[in-house]
């Protein structure tokens, strides 16, 4: 059956997907993956194309290295082969992607601009509030009852990460998702009714920021 025709339009956005025949290799070594950036960059410089995001696979193109069952890394910024360690620090930034036009939506009035694209895991955040509260994370995954500093790093971890609800209940211990949103639901209360705690926040947002600009 032949594929529908592509619709074109001004300034439409497309979604550009290749892969292997049969789940064979596109890529072999590195330099195959070099070749397929260069190729890229010369013909953005050739053409005007604006390119949002790329990734290459070992044989396919998609857009999360992390996912599957089998992933090839733990964090999408540790995958060379793709554009998103440029979206987590300037430095890795090449000059043919549209980084700020990305950004930028990620932080529109719609998406909390917290939640642009992260270079924090949740691991990492949890275990940040953990140490500021001069605890510990094993803490907060055995206590079984109310507890504002495990609440805020749920909260903290839920808006500084791209994790989930459901990756976060995992990252606490707990059995379903429903107890994680009770922890940022309580959060935000404490947060709203507490001068003290809305300053703890301020000086939790400057040591993550702290750590993504270090990785």
């Amino acid at each position: 059956m032949a594929r529908p025709l592509r619709i074109e339009y001004p300034n439409a956005i497309y979604h550009v997907l290749a892969r292997d025949n049969a789940k064979q290799a596109i890529f072999h070594i590195e330099d195959d993956y070099r070749r397929m950036v260069d190729g890229l960059s010369k013909t953005v410089g050739r053409t005007g194309w604006e390119v949002f995001a790329y990734v290459w696979m070992p044989n396919h193109i998609q857009l999360n290295p992390v996912c599957g069952r089998r992933p090839l890394v733990s964090h999408p910024r540790d995958w060379p082969w793709s554009s998103y360690p440029g979206f987590c620090s300037k430095a890795k930034q090449a000059d043919w992607i549209e980084y700020d036009d990305v950004l930028n939506a990620w932080q529109a009035d719609q998406v909390p601009k917290v939640r642009k694209l992260s270079s924090l895991n949740a691991t990492e955040a949890i275990s940040i509030v953990a140490e500021y509260f001069g605890t510990t994370v094993e803490s907060f995954q055995t206590r079984r009852t109310a507890s504002v500093e495990r609440d805020i790093a749920a909260w903290m971890a839920h808006r500084r990460t791209t994790s989930t609800v459901r990756e976060l209940s995992d990252a606490f211990g707990l059995r379903h998702p429903d107890s994680v949103s009770n922890f940022i639901r309580r959060a935000e209360a404490a947060i709203n009714q507490s001068a003290n705690i809305a300053n703890q926040i301020k000086h939790l947002n400057k040591l993550l920021s702290k750590t993504e600009n270090r990785v």
